[in-house]
């Protein structure tokens, strides 16, 4: 049923699955560098929203910028933590 509400036109894009502030290098006000790209690939474009997302306990906040950075993907985050819920049920 959850899978049935999820779009199923997104695009596959580069995506770095772990984007977190701990893994962006600034100097100044310039981003100099994305560090730590073991679990990129090439991923549905809301994946780095939804992946980014699970680091928002740690970083206070960090969801509200994530919208500007990476785009709003809210309907699909909400989808991913109810999978994510109902996996951990079995």
């Amino acid at each position: 049923m959850l899978l049935s509400m999820a779009r199923q036109d997104h695009k596959l894009v580069l995506t770095h699955a772990y984007f977190h502030p701990r893994n962006i290098r600034v100097q100044g006000d310039n981003v100099t560098g994305i560090i730590d790209w073991q679990y990129s690939g090439w991923y549905p474009e809301h994946w780095e929203y939804v992946k980014a997302l699970l680091v928002v306990g740690r970083v206070v906040d960090w969801w509200r910028y994530l919208p500007d950075i990476i785009g709003p993907y809210y309907s699909e985050w909400a989808i991913d933590r109810q999978i994510q819920h109902v996996m951990k049920m079995r």
